[in-house]
């Protein structure tokens, strides 16, 4: 068995029938070869969603419909609804700061904060839990969020919050984030995505900012036939688009705001690699008031 091993088109073709987190966490640290196969294999990189498949699901023809993709099944597992819809039903809701206290790999998702020593201690644990994944040179925040990736990454952002419903005019803008360069796009990793949320999450004006990652094709309720149409737009560019709407909540309180603790939120959730998103946002205006459905949140 040894002598099968030792050649290197051989062992690449074994570690192929491995899954994901076998290659990632066990067959890496075998030995030196093991690992320097796993790190140079194109094909063992395509597996792992940290090099892209040829095809990208990102078009410039606006006619053309991107390519549907498919999803990174290790992200899903560890990031679940909240960045990846599973199914229709989730794919519908909007989510807000919270949902970073319930994520899968967040150990003390669901837990009670209904005391000031119970925050106190869940912040501190979570400090720790969450540590793992938001350290330096996390190999998550390189993954593909999906094969083919797409190469830009679509978000709209509604400026207004659900009380502005009984305004004439909606202003809103969008923005197309492509990493690396327009000649050598390099596709949109998770920690595009997970920088872009958790930022706009925290860093508002209102008192909440809710998000929705939206994947394919639009989804219902949205806030106005407006914002439905600009979101059918930006999915004939890539099949990826972060949805933010600045919510105002008369039953939060004029005080209120969430999260109530900005520099908490960040020390526990933000990347040590990550920085304020560079999203080139441009201003669009609806047509006029044509206020559709009230959206909602559900955890």
């Amino acid at each position: 068995m040894e002598p099968v091993l030792a050649i290197p088109e051989l062992l690449e073709a074994i570690l192929l029938q491995l899954d994901m987190t076998s290659l990632l966490l066990s067959a890496s640290r075998v030995n030196k070869t093991w690992n320097h196969v796993i790190e140079t294999s194109p094909a063992i990189q395509k597996a792992l969603y940290f090099q892209p498949v040829q095809d990208n699901c990102s078009t410039q023809n606006p006619k053309q419909k991107p390519t549907a993709p498919t999803v990174n099944p290790l992200l899903l597992k560890k990031f679940g609804a909240y960045f990846f819809a599973a199914d229709e039903h989730h794919g519908r809701v909007h989510r807000a700061c919270d949902a970073f206290h319930k994520l899968p790999w967040e150990e003390n998702r669901g837990i009670d904060l209904a005391t000031t020593l119970e925050m106190q201690r869940a912040i501190t644990s979570q400090k720790r839990d969450c540590s793992r994944f938001t350290r330096t040179g996390a190999s998550w925040r390189r993954m593909l969020v999906s094969q083919p990736p797409p190469t830009e990454l679509g978000a709209l952002w509604q400026e207004a919050g659900l009380s502005s419903a009984i305004k004439p005019m909606q202003t809103a803008f969008q923005a197309l984030i492509v990493p690396g360069t327009s000649m050598h796009p390099t596709g949109i990793q998770m920690g595009h995505l997970y920088d872009l949320v958790q930022y706009y999450a925290g860093h508002h004006q209102r008192d909440e900012l809710w998000y929705r990652v939206v994947w394919n094709s639009v989804k219902l309720p949205t806030y106005s036939g407006f914002l439905r149409d600009e979101c059918k737009g930006l999915l004939h560019r890539t099949p990826l688009v972060v949805e933010l709407y600045d919510v105002a909540d008369s039953r939060m309180g004029t005080d209120a705001r969430e999260p109530s603790d900005l520099e908490a939120f960040d020390s526990t959730f933000q990347c040590e690699e990550s920085s304020e998103p560079n999203a080139p946002w441009t201003q669009i205006q609806s047509r006029g008031f044509d206020f559709e459905a009230w959206i909602f949140r559900r955890d």
